[in-house]
C-alpha cells in the first residue's frame, strides 16, 4: 500500500491521504482512494502523518491536547475511516514547552517522539 498526504494551501486545512495499492487484483485500472484527515476545525494544527506496528497513525496538537489517530479503513473515504486511539492534556504531565509531534515509535503506539523548543 502506498500512502501519500495531501493538502490545500491554506495551513488551517487538514488535507487528506491518498492511497493505492499496487498488488491489489481487484484494481485492475490505476484509482487512488482518497481519505481525509480528522477534522479539528479551523485552527492551525501541528499534525505528521507516520506508522506504528503497521498501522497509519495520524498525531496533531491543538491547544496543549495531544490526539493520535489510528487509520481503521483504508477503503472508506469518509471521516469515520479515523478512530481515536487516545489523547492527553500534556499540561498534566509538565509539558509547558512548545512542541511539534515528529513520530510514534515503529514498535509501541503508547511512544511518541515530539521535537519541542523553549518558549
Amino acid at each position: 500500500m502506498y500512502y501519500l498526504r495531501e493538502r490545500d494551501s491554506s495551513p488551517t486545512d487538514p488535507g487528506f491521504l491518498l492511497a493505492h495499492d499496487f498488488y491489489d487484483p481487484e484494481e485492475v485500472d490505476d484509482k487512488c482512494r482518497v481519505i481525509p484527515l480528522p477534522v479539528t476545525g479551523r485552527q492551525r494544527v501541528k499534525r505528521c502523518l507516520t506508522t506504528s506496528r503497521g498501522d497509519v497513525i495520524y498525531i496533531q496538537v491543538l491547544y496543549g491536547r495531544l490526539r493520535v489517530w489510528r487509520l481503521n479503513d483504508n477503503n472508506s473515504e469518509s471521516n469515520e475511516s479515523w478512530q481515536l486511539s487516545w489523547e492527553t492534556n500534556m499540561a498534566t504531565v509538565g509539558f509547558d514547552l512548545d512542541y511539534f509531534p515528529m513520530a510514534m515509535n515503529p514498535f509501541d503506539t503508547d511512544i511518541v517522539y515530539l521535537w519541542y523548543w523553549v518558549t
